[in-house]
């Protein structure tokens, strides 16, 4: 088809679109009609266009002076609009709008840093665009690249936006690296994501965070604690003495090996009343441990005798 503007004006034509995956061959002409001309092309998703090529030289005669361009970038399974344009010192001129279609793709992923990544488990995360067909993702993750174990498939979506994508991984080893990728496929085909690392937390030497200390009675003292284990089972002792220097101990039950601190709470019975004592808890694990901060205390002291009276008995 051929657009004229006017006598003088340029003469222009659009031709088909050779296509591959991400991108097209433009083809045109234009007749520049005496006058130095230059052409290009529009292109877009609808007929706004949006987009132009580099112009280029069109000629000064009354010839058909081809153009061409190459352009990249394009998204895949998409309708694009096209048209040639010229123009010249006497005016401007389009040819008529061609349409091609991009072919479809496997889809595209974006991958983030892995988070809340502890001693046995990590969150991955990313994104797919799946260009108009269904796609499925999931994670791979294992100590090599060879990787071994996969997340649950999860739908990503069918449109041409990124559709995010998570999973958390559990059973990990503590203090060992991680090698993690997103795979996502849909009807063309399937895409896997770089490589990605992570290394969860290693165990720690058991830690006693904090120790309080409360009458209970006369004769017993409440212990509160709380004890980080290090990601291993954790032995525990309570120390506790009076102020002449006396010590005495026990041990308390153990601790299952735990990621976060642990509260636990203890009695010591059999004490003196009325008397200040210091109480202290010593933890330790195969990575070593700590004993924690002494913690003052007091027991109660007795309750003042009771009186009980009597009737009088005996008297005349």
């Amino acid at each position: 088809p051929v657009l004229r503007t006017d006598a003088a004006g340029p003469r222009v034509r659009t031709l088909a679109a050779g296509v591959d995956a991400t991108g097209a061959v433009l083809g045109g002409s234009a007749v520049a009609n005496r006058q130095a001309a230059t052409g290009w092309f529009e292109y877009g998703l609808d007929t706004g266009y949006g987009a132009t090529t580099v112009a280029q030289d069109a000629g000064a005669g009354l010839d058909e002076v081809p153009l061409a361009a190459r352009i990249g970038g394009l998204r895949p399974n998409s309708i694009y609009h096209v048209r040639a344009r010229a123009r010249n010192a006497s005016g401007l001129a389009a040819g008529a709008d061609v349409t091609f279609t991009t072919p479809p793709s496997a889809p595209t992923l974006e991958v983030a840093a892995a988070r809340d990544i502890t001693r046995r488990a990590a969150t991955v995360a990313g994104s797919a665009t799946a260009y108009g067909e269904a796609a499925t993702c999931w994670f791979e993750h294992g100590t090599t690249t060879a990787y071994g174990q996969r997340s649950a498939p999860v739908p990503c979506g069918a449109g041409y936006v990124a559709i995010p994508a998570a999973a958390t991984l559990t059973g990990l080893a503590p203090g060992t690296t991680y090698h993690w990728r997103l795979v996502a496929a849909n009807a063309t085909g399937t895409a896997r994501s770089a490589d990605q690392q992570l290394a969860t937390l290693d165990v720690a030497p058991a830690r006693v965070v904090a120790t309080s200390v409360a009458a209970g009675s006369p004769t017993t003292l409440v212990v509160a604690a709380t004890v980080d284990p290090g990601g291993l089972e954790t032995a525990l002792r309570l120390e506790w003495q009076t102020a002449t220097g006396a010590v005495a101990s026990r041990a308390l039950p153990a601790l299952a090996a735990a990621d976060a601190p642990v509260a636990l709470g203890a009695t010591i019975a059999d004490l003196v009343p009325d008397t200040a004592y210091r109480v202290r808890l010593v933890a330790t694990n195969a990575r070593g441990g700590e004993t924690g901060a002494d913690a003052a205390g007091r027991t109660s002291p007795l309750p003042p005798p009771t009186v009980v009276p009597r009737a009088a008995t005996g008297i005349a």
